[in-house]
């Protein structure tokens, strides 16, 4: 049996006055826990992981256009897995 778990932090690199909701490279931190166990011949994982990023406020953006001006953006993912492994 083995319990695992995680906490990994990406700099988020793209400056705020570019900050368009079509970059996904937003998600700063990521929890993570997961469980595995033998059964017989077959080895059983299950795992969560939560994706999020702070609040971004963006006043005029630099991009051509005003689409994204007094914008705020904010994104978060939950994923859920699981694993059946048999070796032969």
């Amino acid at each position: 049996r083995v319990l695992r778990c995680g906490y990994v932090y990406h700099r988020n690199p793209i400056p705020t006055s570019t900050m368009t909701p079509y970059i996904q490279g937003i998600f700063e931190h990521a929890l993570s826990a997961g469980y595995g166990f033998t059964w017989r011949q077959w080895e059983l994982d299950a795992s969560y992981m939560f994706l999020f990023s702070p609040t971004f406020s963006v006043g005029d953006n630099a991009l051509v256009g005003s689409d994204f001006d007094n914008a705020t953006h904010q994104a978060f993912i939950h994923a859920i897995g699981f694993n059946a492994i048999r070796r032969f």
